[in-house]
């Protein structure tokens, strides 16, 4: 199972485009699969997920590879700048 994003390795047209830094490193937010657990969660197209379980991301063979190899029984932190600020948010399949 995954989170249910869609994730690019983002041009810094892109980010600026977000409201973020130009260079700034990680995988940018694009789409998401509808009802998916990180919609659930409140992740948003646009966020720059930047770490994921503490681990940096900096491209999307980065984050896909982290993201493959999570338990989401156990769930997954991701840390996620935005143009408001960086927060956490916890991604698990737990009902």
């Amino acid at each position: 199972e995954s989170i249910g994003v869609r994730i690019v390795t983002p041009t810094d047209p892109q980010l600026q485009r977000f409201g973020l830094e130009a260079g700034a490193q990680g995988v940018l937010v694009t789409q998401f699969v509808p009802d998916s657990l990180a919609l659930r969660k409140g992740l948003q197209a646009g966020d720059l997920i930047t770490s994921i379980d503490g681990k940096d991301v900096k491209n999307a063979d980065d984050a896909e590879d982290l993201l493959g190899k999570a338990d989401l029984k156990k769930g997954v932190r991701l840390h996620v700048t935005t143009k408001a600020g960086e927060r956490s948010v916890f991604v698990n399949n737990a009902k």
